[in-house]
């Protein structure tokens, strides 16, 4: 029964760290031409989307970060909630960092493509 109310309270524990850390707000990633079809217009307005993508990311690391930063006192002192928070803001700047890099090699690829169908441009 103890053992049932402990895996309870971290549940609890795990989803509220969660809910900490809704005020980090993650952009949507953008859509990427395919770079064999898309006119030039396409391209542009990708690489515009892109940037607008890389910013709001740094801002939702930089969210992260500040969340990490707050949290950090009772990280150190092993307080579950503040160590279940600083997890999962942790967790979401490692992803987002990956979730940036592969938009920027999706988008390098659309490049490389639109770049072979357009050798004069």
């Amino acid at each position: 029964m103890f053992r049932l109310i402990k895996i309870g309270f971290l549940s609890f524990l795990f989803i509220s760290a969660n809910a900490l850390a809704v005020d980090c707000v993650k952009p949507s990633k953008p859509v990427i031409p395919n770079g064999t079809t898309a006119s030039m217009e396409e391209m542009v307005a990708a690489q515009t989307a892109v940037k607008t993508y890389q910013t709001g990311m740094a801002n939702f690391r930089a969210c992260h970060e500040a969340n990490m930063e707050a949290m950090k006192p009772g990280f150190a002192e092993a307080e579950s909630a503040a160590t279940a928070s600083y997890m999962g803001s942790n967790r979401a700047f490692n992803d987002s960092v990956s979730q940036e890099e592969e938009v920027a090699a999706e988008f390098n690829a659309a490049i490389k493509a639109y770049k072979a169908a357009n050798p004069s441009e």
